[in-house]
């Protein structure tokens, strides 16, 4: 199996190693001693994506993944849902534990693979930054 995915320098590999890589190696009960024991070494030893070839960093073009994945019979992606609902006549969400990625499942997050997102505005540029009243009101709506 390939997997493209997105290059260190993205929070969304950010997401991913920590909440499929280190999520599944928690299960284990041996990586989990480790964990427990020293955070730092249970990173060290579960953090690191495969070098052989089946992790392809793919860059931050997610449409780019897309592309591929449509040429490559077998292989996963790593990217946003956003792209996935764009594209969801090419490309499939992979379901996790049995939970379908779907906005609701995402929302009230029982998908495992996502996460919320911040954003922090300082309450002094409301009024003075054009639109950005609007802009916090869309996203919290």
């Amino acid at each position: 199996i390939l997997v493209y995915g997105p290059p260190p320098t993205s929070g969304t590999r950010d997401a991913f190693v920590e909440l499929g890589i280190e999520a599944g190696a928690r299960k284990f009960p041996t990586l989990d001693a480790i964990r427990s024991a020293n955070e730092k070494l249970f990173k060290q030893r579960v953090d690191k994506l495969r070098e052989d070839g089946g992790w392809i960093d793919a860059g931050e073009n997610d449409n780019a993944i897309v592309a591929t994945l449509t040429k490559t019979p077998g292989a996963m992606g790593v990217f946003g849902y956003s792209f996935l609902e764009e594209n969801a006549d090419k490309v499939k969400g992979a379901t996790v534990n049995g939970v379908r990625p779907t906005a609701s499942a995402i929302t009230d997050g029982s998908y495992p693979l996502s996460r919320s997102l911040f954003i922090y505005v300082k309450k002094s540029m409301i009024g003075v930054t054009p639109g950005l009243r609007e802009f916090v009101q869309e996203y919290v709506s």
